[in-house]
């Protein structure tokens, strides 16, 4: 990366991630979809990456 501002994007700060195991689901658009605590079940996600491939055909 040539800009180090784009390391960051604004809506983010560092002490926003609570946890290195907070997952984020990234649309087909390339912008975040949603967010899940490091609490949440990975497993659990199936749901919401099901609903984003529905929409992406």
């Amino acid at each position: 990366m040539t800009d180090p501002k784009c390391i960051i994007w604004s809506p983010v700060c560092r002490n926003d991630v609570a946890w290195n195991f907070e997952k984020f689901l990234i649309g087909p658009d390339g912008e975040p979809f949603k967010r899940y605590s490091g609490r949440f079940l990975t497993s659990d996600i199936d749901g919401d990456i099901k609903k984003l491939l529905s929409l992406a055909k």
